[in-house]
């Protein structure tokens, strides 16, 4: 599966943290050419030189017309054969307390980046590529605090089925992923108001017992694009990654409280 890369020409949006970060890694070295896309410069020259390969590209997806810089980079490098858009914010905020510059910094980032990116490298993909992004379990159930970010990755999933129909012949995967650790996704969340909602996702039967590796859900989410890739007469469309433990009992929020002191990122 590995040598199915080998060559090919990758892009991955949001590939200085986090899953995109596992992912450009391994693509890398699996011997793909990848373009590593992301606004923190010394995350993506760290990123560059432990990996021993890959381009930097500095691009804040958020910010209007920064898709252009993509499309200048994906023509330089000779077209393209995966996109993995891994880009993600959440502003962890009640929904009577979501603000609207908290709306579109979400909206922009999740929803608008990514069919951004994807207008830009369009003319540019490979007869059998892949686009791929990444959204989240808490689609179908949505947590409090997080009403913003569910809604993003649903007006994300509902964009992927659009360009699916568009284009049919082109092949667009939509991944799920269930909680993860370790990423930087909580690392901006407001300690006061986790707090407040942790029991709720709890009682609500929203939190796993265990949650899934960073470089577990890369190593399969890689390999499984790679196969994708060099076998153009199929196509996956829905991908949901999940850990496989039981959730947390209702009668256990100590658990979850605690679990909210160790890790980076208690939601997909």
């Amino acid at each position: 599966m590995a040598a199915s890369l080998a060559g090919r020409k990758v892009l991955v949006v949001g590939a200085s943290a986090g899953i995109g970060l596992s992912i450009a890694m391994r693509a890398i070295r699996y011997g793909a050419d990848v373009l590593v896309a992301a606004r923190r410069a010394d995350r993506l020259e760290a990123l560059v030189a432990e990996a021993g390969g890959g381009t930097p590209l500095v691009v804040d997806i958020s910010a209007p017309d920064e898709a252009a810089r993509i499309t200048d980079a994906v023509s330089a490098s000779g077209g393209l054969d995966l996109l993995v858009y891994s880009a993600g914010t959440a502003p962890l905020r009640l929904i009577a307390d979501t603000s609207p510059e908290d709306w579109n910094a979400v909206m922009r980032t999740n929803v608008v980046g990514f069919n951004e990116v994807v207008r830009a490298v369009l003319p540019q993909l490979s007869p059998t590529s892949v686009v791929a992004a990444l959204s989240s379990e808490i689609v179908d159930h949505p947590r409090p605090a997080l009403a913003a970010y569910a809604a993003s990755k649903a007006a994300l999933e509902v964009s992927i089925r659009g360009w699916r129909d568009e284009h049919p012949r082109r092949r667009f995967c939509c991944i799920r992923i269930g909680a993860t650790v370790p990423t930087e996704f909580g690392d901006a969340f407001d300690g006061d108001v986790l707090r407040r909602v942790l029991d709720q996702w709890v009682t609500q039967g929203l939190m796993q017992e265990e949650f899934m590796d960073t470089d577990d859900v890369a190593a399969v989410l890689v390999d499984t694009l790679a196969v994708l890739v060099a076998h153009p007469g199929v196509a996956i469309e829905d991908l949901v990654l999940r850990s496989p433990s039981p959730v947390v009992g209702s009668a256990q929020p100590a658990i979850a409280h605690a679990r909210a002191a160790d890790v980076d990122h208690p939601v997909g």
